[in-house]
Protein backbone atom coordinates (compact mmCIF):
# COMPACT_ATOMS: atom_id res chain seq x y z
CA UNK A 1 0.00 0.00 0.00
CA UNK A 2 2.87 2.30 0.93
CA UNK A 3 4.57 1.70 -2.58
CA UNK A 4 1.31 2.37 -4.40
CA UNK A 5 1.17 5.79 -2.59
CA UNK A 6 4.36 6.83 -3.30
CA UNK A 7 4.39 5.50 -7.03
CA UNK A 8 0.88 7.41 -7.34
CA UNK A 9 2.98 10.64 -5.44
CA UNK A 10 5.93 10.17 -7.73
CA UNK A 11 3.30 10.16 -10.47
CA UNK A 12 1.18 13.58 -9.56
CA UNK A 13 4.79 14.89 -9.35
CA UNK A 14 5.56 14.22 -12.58
CA UNK A 15 2.75 15.50 -14.06
CA UNK A 16 3.25 18.74 -12.21
CA UNK A 17 6.76 18.98 -13.07
CA UNK A 18 5.80 18.21 -17.11
CA UNK A 19 2.48 20.91 -16.98
CA UNK A 20 4.32 23.97 -15.03
CA UNK A 21 7.50 23.67 -17.50
CA UNK A 22 10.08 22.75 -14.83
CA UNK A 23 12.39 20.47 -17.22
CA UNK A 24 15.20 20.56 -19.41
CA UNK A 25 14.51 23.86 -20.66
CA UNK A 26 15.64 27.74 -19.62
CA UNK A 27 14.01 30.11 -21.20
CA UNK A 28 13.75 33.34 -19.36
CA UNK A 29 11.26 34.95 -21.51
CA UNK A 30 7.73 33.24 -22.36
CA UNK A 31 5.68 36.15 -23.79
CA UNK A 32 2.34 35.71 -23.74
CA UNK A 33 2.30 32.19 -22.99
CA UNK A 34 2.20 29.51 -20.78
CA UNK A 35 4.79 26.96 -20.08
CA UNK A 36 1.96 24.52 -20.72
CA UNK A 37 0.91 26.06 -23.89
CA UNK A 38 4.41 25.95 -25.67
CA UNK A 39 5.94 22.67 -24.04
CA UNK A 40 2.47 20.53 -24.14
CA UNK A 41 3.20 16.97 -26.12
CA UNK A 42 0.39 17.47 -28.26
CA UNK A 43 -1.93 14.56 -29.54
CA UNK A 44 -1.72 13.67 -33.00
CA UNK A 45 -3.77 12.03 -35.37
CA UNK A 46 -3.89 10.26 -38.42
CA UNK A 47 -5.46 11.93 -41.63
CA UNK A 48 -6.34 10.79 -44.66
CA UNK A 49 -6.51 14.54 -46.25
CA UNK A 50 -4.18 15.02 -48.92
CA UNK A 51 -2.18 12.24 -48.25
CA UNK A 52 1.50 12.08 -49.98
CA UNK A 53 2.78 8.62 -50.89
CA UNK A 54 5.60 7.85 -48.42
CA UNK A 55 4.66 10.51 -46.07
CA UNK A 56 2.64 10.51 -42.64
CA UNK A 57 -0.32 12.84 -43.05
CA UNK A 58 -1.72 13.76 -39.34
CA UNK A 59 -2.88 16.51 -36.96
CA UNK A 60 -1.79 17.63 -33.96
CA UNK A 61 -3.00 19.98 -31.19
CA UNK A 62 -2.36 23.19 -30.54
CA UNK A 63 -3.69 25.75 -28.03
CA UNK A 64 -7.31 26.04 -27.78
CA UNK A 65 -9.21 28.36 -29.72
CA UNK A 66 -12.48 30.45 -28.95
CA UNK A 67 -13.13 27.64 -26.28
CA UNK A 68 -12.39 24.45 -28.82
CA UNK A 69 -9.29 22.39 -29.83
CA UNK A 70 -7.42 23.53 -32.25
CA UNK A 71 -5.03 21.53 -34.47
CA UNK A 72 -2.65 21.58 -37.08
CA UNK A 73 -1.97 19.58 -40.40
CA UNK A 74 1.20 18.40 -41.18
CA UNK A 75 3.50 16.12 -43.09
CA UNK A 76 6.10 14.32 -41.43
CA UNK A 77 8.76 11.60 -43.15
CA UNK A 78 11.54 9.68 -41.70
CA UNK A 79 14.35 7.97 -43.73
CA UNK A 80 14.44 4.64 -45.11
CA UNK A 81 16.14 1.93 -43.32
CA UNK A 82 17.04 1.11 -39.82
CA UNK A 83 17.62 4.39 -37.65
CA UNK A 84 20.65 5.16 -35.91
CA UNK A 85 21.33 3.67 -32.36
CA UNK A 86 20.71 7.21 -30.67
CA UNK A 87 17.79 7.96 -33.74
CA UNK A 88 17.10 9.91 -36.57
CA UNK A 89 18.36 13.65 -36.23
CA UNK A 90 15.13 15.59 -37.29
CA UNK A 91 14.17 18.65 -38.62
CA UNK A 92 11.07 21.37 -37.31
CA UNK A 93 10.15 23.29 -41.17
CA UNK A 94 8.64 26.02 -40.11
CA UNK A 95 6.59 27.75 -43.52
CA UNK A 96 6.34 30.90 -44.69
CA UNK A 97 3.42 33.25 -44.81
CA UNK A 98 1.05 31.73 -47.54
CA UNK A 99 2.77 28.53 -47.35
CA UNK A 100 1.32 24.92 -46.15
CA UNK A 101 2.69 21.54 -45.11
CA UNK A 102 4.85 21.11 -48.00
CA UNK A 103 6.61 17.50 -48.72
CA UNK A 104 9.06 18.62 -51.01
CA UNK A 105 11.15 20.26 -48.55
CA UNK A 106 10.12 17.09 -45.76
CA UNK A 107 11.97 15.13 -48.29
CA UNK A 108 14.56 17.10 -49.04
CA UNK A 109 16.11 16.77 -45.90
CA UNK A 110 14.69 13.21 -45.78
CA UNK A 111 17.05 12.61 -48.32
CA UNK A 112 20.08 14.33 -46.15
CA UNK A 113 19.07 11.36 -43.58
CA UNK A 114 16.94 13.58 -41.06
CA UNK A 115 13.25 12.65 -40.25
CA UNK A 116 11.13 16.26 -40.55
CA UNK A 117 8.10 17.63 -40.01
CA UNK A 118 6.15 20.43 -42.07
CA UNK A 119 2.57 22.21 -41.01
CA UNK A 120 0.32 24.28 -42.00
CA UNK A 121 0.35 27.20 -39.61
CA UNK A 122 -2.86 29.08 -41.03
CA UNK A 123 -5.52 26.77 -40.49
CA UNK A 124 -5.72 25.16 -43.80
CA UNK A 125 -4.90 21.88 -45.61
CA UNK A 126 -2.51 21.73 -48.01
CA UNK A 127 -4.32 21.96 -51.13
CA UNK A 128 -2.03 22.99 -54.45
CA UNK A 129 -3.92 26.52 -54.70
CA UNK A 130 -3.89 29.85 -53.58
CA UNK A 131 -3.18 30.15 -50.00
CA UNK A 132 -6.53 32.00 -49.63
CA UNK A 133 -8.36 29.22 -51.40
CA UNK A 134 -6.90 26.39 -49.42
CA UNK A 135 -9.81 24.75 -47.40
CA UNK A 136 -9.84 25.23 -43.82
CA UNK A 137 -10.58 21.85 -41.07
CA UNK A 138 -12.99 21.59 -38.02
CA UNK A 139 -10.06 22.56 -36.20
CA UNK A 140 -8.77 25.98 -37.67
CA UNK A 141 -7.19 28.21 -35.80
CA UNK A 142 -7.38 32.18 -36.27
CA UNK A 143 -5.99 33.39 -39.98
CA UNK A 144 -2.73 34.52 -40.51
CA UNK A 145 -3.35 38.68 -41.30
CA UNK A 146 -1.23 40.21 -43.59
CA UNK A 147 -0.34 43.35 -41.55
CA UNK A 148 -0.53 41.81 -38.01
CA UNK A 149 -3.47 43.88 -37.39
CA UNK A 150 -4.73 41.43 -34.81
CA UNK A 151 -3.05 42.80 -32.54
CA UNK A 152 -5.85 44.87 -32.08
CA UNK A 153 -8.33 41.79 -31.28
CA UNK A 154 -8.07 39.48 -28.37
CA UNK A 155 -5.07 37.72 -27.47
CA UNK A 156 -7.03 33.94 -28.08
CA UNK A 157 -7.41 35.88 -31.72
CA UNK A 158 -4.02 36.27 -32.69
CA UNK A 159 -2.52 34.35 -35.48
CA UNK A 160 1.21 34.63 -33.91
CA UNK A 161 -0.11 33.43 -30.59
CA UNK A 162 -1.04 30.40 -31.74
CA UNK A 163 1.62 30.07 -34.46
CA UNK A 164 4.36 29.90 -31.91
CA UNK A 165 3.25 26.97 -29.51
CA UNK A 166 2.38 25.28 -32.85
CA UNK A 167 5.87 24.57 -33.99
CA UNK A 168 7.25 24.37 -30.36
CA UNK A 169 4.75 21.43 -29.81
CA UNK A 170 5.77 19.78 -33.49
CA UNK A 171 9.36 19.96 -31.78
CA UNK A 172 7.72 18.16 -28.79
CA UNK A 173 5.98 15.78 -30.74
CA UNK A 174 9.18 15.05 -32.79
CA UNK A 175 11.09 14.09 -29.30
CA UNK A 176 8.29 11.84 -28.52
CA UNK A 177 8.93 9.64 -31.07
CA UNK A 178 11.24 6.60 -30.28
CA UNK A 179 12.65 6.53 -33.97
CA UNK A 180 14.07 10.04 -33.17
CA UNK A 181 16.98 11.50 -31.69
CA UNK A 182 15.70 14.19 -29.31
CA UNK A 183 18.83 15.72 -28.66
CA UNK A 184 19.39 16.30 -32.48
CA UNK A 185 16.58 18.55 -33.78
CA UNK A 186 16.74 21.60 -35.27
CA UNK A 187 14.48 24.31 -36.66
CA UNK A 188 14.04 25.36 -40.23
CA UNK A 189 12.01 28.68 -40.79
CA UNK A 190 11.27 30.41 -44.38
CA UNK A 191 10.38 34.24 -44.79
CA UNK A 192 7.12 34.81 -42.02
CA UNK A 193 8.46 30.96 -40.66
CA UNK A 194 11.96 32.87 -40.54
CA UNK A 195 10.71 35.29 -38.09
CA UNK A 196 8.75 32.32 -36.07
CA UNK A 197 11.64 30.31 -35.87
CA UNK A 198 13.89 33.92 -34.84
CA UNK A 199 11.44 34.08 -31.84
CA UNK A 200 11.29 30.61 -31.18
CA UNK A 201 15.03 29.98 -31.26
CA UNK A 202 14.82 32.64 -27.88
CA UNK A 203 12.43 30.65 -26.11
CA UNK A 204 12.46 26.61 -27.26
CA UNK A 205 16.62 25.65 -26.16
CA UNK A 206 16.18 22.47 -26.64
CA UNK A 207 16.44 23.40 -30.80
CA UNK A 208 20.11 21.86 -31.68
CA UNK A 209 20.51 24.17 -34.27
CA UNK A 210 18.38 27.00 -36.20
CA UNK A 211 18.54 28.37 -39.65
CA UNK A 212 16.70 31.04 -40.90
CA UNK A 213 15.69 31.97 -44.47
CA UNK A 214 15.07 35.76 -44.78
CA UNK A 215 13.25 36.80 -41.83
CA UNK A 216 14.62 38.20 -39.00
CA UNK A 217 13.74 40.65 -36.08
CA UNK A 218 13.59 44.45 -35.37
CA UNK A 219 10.94 44.96 -38.01
CA UNK A 220 9.91 48.09 -36.69
CA UNK A 221 13.18 49.45 -37.23
CA UNK A 222 13.50 48.49 -41.09
CA UNK A 223 12.96 50.25 -44.01
CA UNK A 224 10.96 47.15 -46.12
CA UNK A 225 7.15 47.52 -46.17
CA UNK A 226 7.05 45.45 -42.97
CA UNK A 227 7.80 48.22 -40.98
CA UNK A 228 4.62 49.77 -41.94
CA UNK A 229 2.82 47.08 -39.61
CA UNK A 230 4.11 49.41 -36.87
CA UNK A 231 3.41 52.58 -37.88
CA UNK A 232 0.45 54.19 -37.07
CA UNK A 233 -0.85 51.78 -33.93
CA UNK A 234 -1.12 53.74 -30.84
CA UNK A 235 1.66 53.44 -28.64
CA UNK A 236 0.63 51.26 -26.12
CA UNK A 237 -0.59 48.56 -29.17
CA UNK A 238 2.81 48.86 -30.84
CA UNK A 239 4.63 48.07 -27.82
CA UNK A 240 2.23 45.29 -26.77
CA UNK A 241 2.89 43.58 -30.54
CA UNK A 242 7.31 44.26 -30.00
CA UNK A 243 6.68 42.65 -26.38
CA UNK A 244 4.44 39.74 -27.47
CA UNK A 245 5.55 38.79 -31.41
CA UNK A 246 8.72 40.82 -32.47
CA UNK A 247 11.61 38.52 -32.32
CA UNK A 248 13.76 41.23 -31.13
CA UNK A 249 12.19 40.56 -27.19
CA UNK A 250 13.40 37.22 -27.73
CA UNK A 251 16.69 36.92 -29.63
CA UNK A 252 19.22 37.57 -26.71
CA UNK A 253 18.08 34.04 -25.23
CA UNK A 254 19.08 32.17 -28.25
CA UNK A 255 22.23 30.38 -27.52
CA UNK A 256 22.01 27.26 -30.32
CA UNK A 257 24.40 27.74 -33.08
CA UNK A 258 22.55 29.35 -36.13
CA UNK A 259 22.53 29.58 -39.76
CA UNK A 260 21.45 33.06 -41.18
CA UNK A 261 20.53 33.26 -45.00
CA UNK A 262 19.33 36.40 -46.77
CA UNK A 263 19.69 37.86 -50.30
CA UNK A 264 20.92 42.07 -50.43
CA UNK A 265 17.93 43.75 -51.44
CA UNK A 266 14.65 41.36 -49.88
CA UNK A 267 12.20 43.25 -50.12
CA UNK A 268 10.84 41.97 -46.65
CA UNK A 269 14.13 41.94 -44.42
CA UNK A 270 16.50 44.85 -45.26
CA UNK A 271 20.79 44.32 -44.35
CA UNK A 272 20.53 45.85 -41.82
CA UNK A 273 18.11 44.97 -38.47
CA UNK A 274 18.53 41.25 -40.20
CA UNK A 275 22.24 41.36 -39.60
CA UNK A 276 21.16 43.15 -36.07
CA UNK A 277 19.35 39.59 -35.07
CA UNK A 278 21.67 38.14 -35.63
CA UNK A 279 24.50 39.69 -33.38
CA UNK A 280 21.79 39.61 -30.73
CA UNK A 281 21.83 36.03 -29.94
CA UNK A 282 24.40 34.18 -27.77
CA UNK A 283 25.42 31.14 -30.10
CA UNK A 284 27.35 30.40 -33.03
CA UNK A 285 26.41 32.30 -36.42
CA UNK A 286 27.03 31.52 -40.13
CA UNK A 287 25.96 33.97 -42.40
CA UNK A 288 25.41 33.38 -46.11
CA UNK A 289 24.44 36.36 -48.15
CA UNK A 290 24.13 36.64 -51.77
CA UNK A 291 23.64 40.00 -54.08
CA UNK A 292 19.96 39.73 -55.46
CA UNK A 293 19.35 35.94 -54.30
CA UNK A 294 15.56 34.89 -55.06
CA UNK A 295 13.70 35.33 -51.73
CA UNK A 296 12.49 32.38 -49.75
CA UNK A 297 15.67 30.22 -51.84
CA UNK A 298 17.68 27.69 -49.63
CA UNK A 299 21.46 27.15 -50.00
CA UNK A 300 22.76 23.19 -50.23
CA UNK A 301 24.80 24.68 -47.85
CA UNK A 302 21.70 24.59 -45.03
CA UNK A 303 22.51 20.75 -44.87
CA UNK A 304 26.57 21.35 -44.66
CA UNK A 305 26.12 23.11 -41.63
CA UNK A 306 23.56 20.89 -39.70
CA UNK A 307 25.55 18.12 -40.36
CA UNK A 308 28.71 19.38 -38.45
CA UNK A 309 26.08 20.45 -35.83
CA UNK A 310 24.74 16.91 -35.30
CA UNK A 311 26.32 14.42 -37.22
CA UNK A 312 30.20 15.88 -36.69
CA UNK A 313 30.58 16.41 -40.35
CA UNK A 314 33.04 19.14 -42.03
CA UNK A 315 31.86 22.27 -40.98
CA UNK A 316 31.38 25.44 -43.21
CA UNK A 317 34.00 28.47 -43.52
CA UNK A 318 34.55 30.55 -40.12
CA UNK A 319 34.98 33.97 -40.53
CA UNK A 320 36.51 36.72 -38.09
CA UNK A 321 35.09 40.15 -37.89
CA UNK A 322 35.99 42.76 -40.40
CA UNK A 323 39.49 44.43 -39.86
CA UNK A 324 40.53 47.87 -41.23
CA UNK A 325 44.55 48.62 -41.53
CA UNK A 326 44.76 51.94 -43.02
CA UNK A 327 43.21 51.62 -46.48
CA UNK A 328 42.39 47.95 -46.72
CA UNK A 329 39.58 46.34 -45.31
CA UNK A 330 39.92 42.41 -44.68
CA UNK A 331 38.63 39.20 -43.03
CA UNK A 332 40.35 35.95 -41.42
CA UNK A 333 38.98 33.21 -42.14
CA UNK A 334 39.21 29.05 -40.86
CA UNK A 335 38.72 26.43 -43.57
CA UNK A 336 39.09 22.78 -43.25
CA UNK A 337 38.74 22.62 -47.16
CA UNK A 338 41.01 24.81 -49.42
CA UNK A 339 39.79 28.26 -50.53
CA UNK A 340 38.86 28.76 -54.33
CA UNK A 341 37.15 31.98 -54.08
CA UNK A 342 36.89 35.42 -52.42
CA UNK A 343 34.86 38.00 -53.62
CA UNK A 344 34.59 41.38 -52.53
CA UNK A 345 30.11 42.64 -52.47
CA UNK A 346 29.55 45.94 -52.21
CA UNK A 347 26.76 49.09 -52.85
CA UNK A 348 27.50 52.98 -53.65
CA UNK A 349 23.76 53.38 -53.51
CA UNK A 350 22.07 55.12 -50.07
CA UNK A 351 18.02 54.88 -49.50
CA UNK A 352 15.52 52.55 -49.70
CA UNK A 353 18.18 48.88 -49.07
CA UNK A 354 15.53 46.91 -51.84
CA UNK A 355 16.51 49.36 -54.23
CA UNK A 356 20.12 49.76 -54.32
CA UNK A 357 22.26 47.62 -57.05
CA UNK A 358 25.06 45.65 -56.09
CA UNK A 359 28.22 44.84 -57.42
CA UNK A 360 30.46 41.55 -56.64
CA UNK A 361 34.57 42.13 -57.77
CA UNK A 362 37.70 39.50 -56.63
CA UNK A 363 38.86 39.71 -53.59
CA UNK A 364 42.95 39.10 -52.69
CA UNK A 365 43.55 35.78 -51.14
CA UNK A 366 46.36 35.67 -48.52
CA UNK A 367 47.67 33.32 -45.37
CA UNK A 368 43.46 32.64 -45.02
CA UNK A 369 42.28 35.96 -45.11
CA UNK A 370 40.54 37.65 -47.62
CA UNK A 371 41.11 41.67 -48.50
CA UNK A 372 39.96 44.58 -50.65
CA UNK A 373 40.03 48.10 -51.22
CA UNK A 374 36.71 49.21 -51.18
CA UNK A 375 35.60 51.10 -54.63
CA UNK A 376 35.06 54.64 -53.84
CA UNK A 377 31.64 55.78 -52.95
CA UNK A 378 31.42 52.25 -51.08
CA UNK A 379 28.33 52.08 -48.41
CA UNK A 380 27.83 49.11 -47.51
CA UNK A 381 29.88 45.75 -48.39
CA UNK A 382 31.22 42.47 -47.22
CA UNK A 383 33.16 39.20 -48.34
CA UNK A 384 31.73 36.12 -49.67
CA UNK A 385 34.12 33.15 -49.37
CA UNK A 386 33.63 29.92 -51.08
CA UNK A 387 36.14 26.93 -50.86
CA UNK A 388 36.95 23.70 -53.31
CA UNK A 389 33.33 21.83 -52.20
CA UNK A 390 31.75 25.12 -53.89
CA UNK A 391 30.42 25.90 -50.43
CA UNK A 392 30.07 30.02 -50.09
CA UNK A 393 30.27 31.52 -46.28
CA UNK A 394 29.49 35.57 -46.33
CA UNK A 395 30.99 38.09 -43.55
CA UNK A 396 29.79 40.75 -41.59
CA UNK A 397 28.69 43.43 -43.75
CA UNK A 398 29.37 47.60 -42.46
CA UNK A 399 27.06 49.85 -43.21
CA UNK A 400 28.95 53.50 -43.58
CA UNK A 401 25.30 55.02 -43.98
CA UNK A 402 24.73 53.93 -40.42
CA UNK A 403 28.06 54.94 -38.69
CA UNK A 404 27.71 58.12 -36.80
CA UNK A 405 30.35 60.65 -37.65
CA UNK A 406 31.59 58.66 -41.00
CA UNK A 407 34.23 59.24 -42.47
CA UNK A 408 35.74 57.47 -45.64
CA UNK A 409 37.41 54.29 -44.35
CA UNK A 410 40.58 55.39 -47.00
CA UNK A 411 41.22 58.63 -45.10
CA UNK A 412 41.93 56.71 -41.71
CA UNK A 413 45.14 57.63 -39.69
CA UNK A 414 45.55 60.70 -42.44
CA UNK A 415 46.05 58.24 -44.85
CA UNK A 416 44.59 59.76 -48.16
CA UNK A 417 46.14 57.68 -50.80
CA UNK A 418 44.35 54.78 -52.27
CA UNK A 419 46.55 51.48 -51.65
CA UNK A 420 49.77 53.37 -50.91
CA UNK A 421 51.57 50.54 -49.73
CA UNK A 422 51.01 48.15 -52.72
CA UNK A 423 49.76 45.91 -50.99
CA UNK A 424 46.87 44.87 -53.47
CA UNK A 425 46.69 42.76 -55.39
CA UNK A 426 48.63 40.45 -53.16
CA UNK A 427 50.65 39.17 -56.06
CA UNK A 428 54.25 38.22 -55.62
CA UNK A 429 57.04 39.31 -57.94
CA UNK A 430 54.55 39.88 -61.05
CA UNK A 431 55.01 42.69 -63.48
CA UNK A 432 51.87 44.93 -65.21
CA UNK A 433 52.04 46.84 -68.52
CA UNK A 434 50.84 50.31 -68.99
CA UNK A 435 47.46 50.39 -69.05
CA UNK A 436 46.85 47.45 -66.79
CA UNK A 437 44.21 48.51 -64.17
CA UNK A 438 44.79 45.29 -61.52
CA UNK A 439 46.75 48.11 -59.43
CA UNK A 440 43.46 49.58 -57.40
CA UNK A 441 43.91 53.41 -56.89
CA UNK A 442 46.41 53.65 -58.96
CA UNK A 443 47.17 54.00 -63.03
CA UNK A 444 50.00 52.58 -64.52
CA UNK A 445 51.73 54.34 -68.00
CA UNK A 446 54.14 54.07 -70.32
CA UNK A 447 57.73 55.95 -69.08
CA UNK A 448 58.34 56.43 -72.90
CA UNK A 449 62.03 56.03 -72.75
CA UNK A 450 62.24 52.45 -74.32
CA UNK A 451 59.75 51.41 -77.22
CA UNK A 452 59.17 48.12 -75.68
CA UNK A 453 56.29 48.66 -73.66
CA UNK A 454 56.71 50.38 -69.92
CA UNK A 455 54.99 49.58 -66.75
CA UNK A 456 55.64 48.66 -62.91
CA UNK A 457 56.45 45.40 -61.21
CA UNK A 458 54.64 44.20 -57.45
CA UNK A 459 57.67 42.62 -55.66
CA UNK A 460 57.69 40.77 -52.33
CA UNK A 461 60.81 39.50 -50.99
CA UNK A 462 62.79 38.53 -54.58
CA UNK A 463 66.68 37.98 -54.31
CA UNK A 464 66.23 38.89 -50.79
CA UNK A 465 64.57 42.16 -51.35
CA UNK A 466 62.40 43.68 -48.37
CA UNK A 467 59.85 46.15 -48.58
CA UNK A 468 59.99 49.51 -46.18
CA UNK A 469 56.01 48.50 -44.56
CA UNK A 470 53.78 45.62 -45.41
CA UNK A 471 54.50 42.44 -47.66
CA UNK A 472 54.71 44.19 -51.25
CA UNK A 473 56.66 47.41 -53.01
CA UNK A 474 56.88 48.46 -56.19
CA UNK A 475 59.61 48.75 -58.88
CA UNK A 476 58.97 51.85 -61.58
CA UNK A 477 59.95 49.93 -64.40
CA UNK A 478 58.57 46.46 -65.91
CA UNK A 479 60.63 43.26 -66.58
CA UNK A 480 62.67 43.71 -69.39
CA UNK A 481 60.93 46.82 -70.59
CA UNK A 482 60.70 50.26 -69.97
CA UNK A 483 60.41 52.48 -66.89
CA UNK A 484 56.84 53.05 -65.56
CA UNK A 485 54.84 56.03 -64.38
CA UNK A 486 52.04 55.50 -61.67
CA UNK A 487 49.37 58.18 -60.65
CA UNK A 488 46.80 58.95 -58.92
CA UNK A 489 44.09 61.75 -57.79
CA UNK A 490 43.51 62.81 -54.31
CA UNK A 491 40.99 64.32 -52.22
CA UNK A 492 41.81 67.36 -51.11
CA UNK A 493 41.00 70.73 -49.40
CA UNK A 494 41.57 74.05 -51.48
CA UNK A 495 44.03 75.76 -49.42
CA UNK A 496 44.75 73.19 -46.96
CA UNK A 497 48.97 72.21 -45.87
CA UNK A 498 49.78 68.60 -46.94
CA UNK A 499 52.49 66.45 -46.53
CA UNK A 500 53.78 63.72 -49.08
CA UNK A 501 55.66 61.07 -48.00
CA UNK A 502 57.20 57.87 -49.79
CA UNK A 503 59.94 55.69 -49.38
CA UNK A 504 62.36 54.82 -51.78
CA UNK A 505 65.43 52.55 -53.03
CA UNK A 506 66.30 50.03 -55.46
CA UNK A 507 68.00 46.67 -57.15
CA UNK A 508 70.70 46.57 -59.26
CA UNK A 509 73.81 45.23 -59.96
CA UNK A 510 76.48 47.90 -58.64
CA UNK A 511 77.37 51.83 -58.08
CA UNK A 512 75.26 54.14 -60.57
CA UNK A 513 73.48 57.44 -59.99
CA UNK A 514 69.56 56.93 -59.91
CA UNK A 515 66.74 59.31 -60.37
CA UNK A 516 62.79 59.32 -58.79
CA UNK A 517 60.75 62.03 -60.40
CA UNK A 518 57.36 62.86 -58.68
CA UNK A 519 55.16 65.60 -58.97
CA UNK A 520 52.69 66.71 -57.35
CA UNK A 521 49.86 69.09 -59.35
CA UNK A 522 52.17 69.96 -61.57
CA UNK A 523 54.84 70.69 -59.57
CA UNK A 524 57.81 67.93 -60.65
CA UNK A 525 60.48 66.62 -58.00
CA UNK A 526 63.40 64.65 -58.50
CA UNK A 527 64.78 62.20 -55.61
CA UNK A 528 68.89 61.56 -56.48
CA UNK A 529 70.33 58.42 -55.25
CA UNK A 530 73.38 55.88 -55.79
CA UNK A 531 72.37 52.50 -56.32
CA UNK A 532 74.55 49.33 -54.76
CA UNK A 533 74.86 45.69 -55.26
CA UNK A 534 71.52 43.89 -54.14
CA UNK A 535 69.35 46.41 -52.63
CA UNK A 536 69.38 50.00 -51.43
CA UNK A 537 68.69 50.86 -47.42
CA UNK A 538 64.93 52.45 -47.41
CA UNK A 539 65.05 56.47 -47.68
CA UNK A 540 62.38 58.62 -47.35
CA UNK A 541 61.53 61.35 -49.08
CA UNK A 542 59.23 63.91 -47.64
CA UNK A 543 57.42 67.28 -49.60
CA UNK A 544 55.35 70.06 -48.46
CA UNK A 545 52.51 71.86 -50.59
CA UNK A 546 49.45 73.69 -50.49
CA UNK A 547 46.10 72.41 -52.11
CA UNK A 548 44.89 74.79 -55.13
CA UNK A 549 41.82 72.56 -55.49
CA UNK A 550 39.59 70.01 -53.97
CA UNK A 551 41.37 67.53 -56.51
CA UNK A 552 45.41 66.77 -56.53
CA UNK A 553 47.17 64.73 -58.95
CA UNK A 554 50.13 62.85 -57.76
CA UNK A 555 52.21 60.98 -60.06
CA UNK A 556 56.19 59.03 -59.83
CA UNK A 557 58.15 58.19 -63.01
CA UNK A 558 61.42 55.90 -62.43
CA UNK A 559 64.57 56.49 -64.35
CA UNK A 560 64.93 53.55 -67.09
CA UNK A 561 67.79 50.87 -65.88
CA UNK A 562 68.78 48.04 -67.27
CA UNK A 563 67.52 44.44 -67.36
CA UNK A 564 64.69 43.65 -64.66
CA UNK A 565 66.43 46.00 -62.10
CA UNK A 566 65.19 49.27 -61.22
CA UNK A 567 64.14 52.14 -58.78
CA UNK A 568 61.50 51.14 -56.15
CA UNK A 569 58.68 53.18 -54.01
CA UNK A 570 56.58 52.11 -50.94
CA UNK A 571 54.04 53.64 -48.33
CA UNK A 572 53.42 56.34 -50.61
CA UNK A 573 51.13 58.54 -47.53
CA UNK A 574 49.83 62.23 -47.77
CA UNK A 575 48.80 63.64 -44.23
CA UNK A 576 46.91 66.93 -43.69
CA UNK A 577 49.63 69.30 -41.61
CA UNK A 578 47.75 70.79 -38.35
Amino acid sequence: MLKLKIAQLAKVLLISLFVTGIKAHSASNNGPWTEGDLFTVPKHFPSDDFKKEGFTSLFYQGIDYNGKEARFYAYYKMPKGKPPPAGWPAVVCVPGGGMTATPGWVDGWVKNGYAAISMDLEGHLPAPVRHDQRPGHPWSGPPRKRDMGDIKEPLNDHYFYHAIPGVIRAHSLLRSFPEIDKNNIGINGISWGGIITSLVSGIDDRFKFGIVIDGCGYLHEGDSYVNKFFKGLPAALKQKKIDYYEPSSYLGNAKMPMMWVNSTIDQHFPLNVFQKSLLATQGTKTLYIKPELGHGAEPKEKYVFADSIVKGGMPLIKLGPLVQKGNIWSVKFESTKPVEKVQLCYTTDSGVRLKRKWHTIPATLSNRSASAILPENTTVFFFNITDERGMMVSSLSRDFTEDKGFRDPRLDDGKIVLNGGFEIPRSGIKPYGAGNSSLPGWKIEDGGQKPKGGGIVIVDNWQNSKPSEGKQFLQLQCQFGDSGIISQTIDTETGQNYRLQFDYSALGFGPRGLTIKYNVDGVEKVVSFQNVKGQVPWATETYQFTASSTKTDLSFKGGFFSGFWGTSIDDVRVEVVK
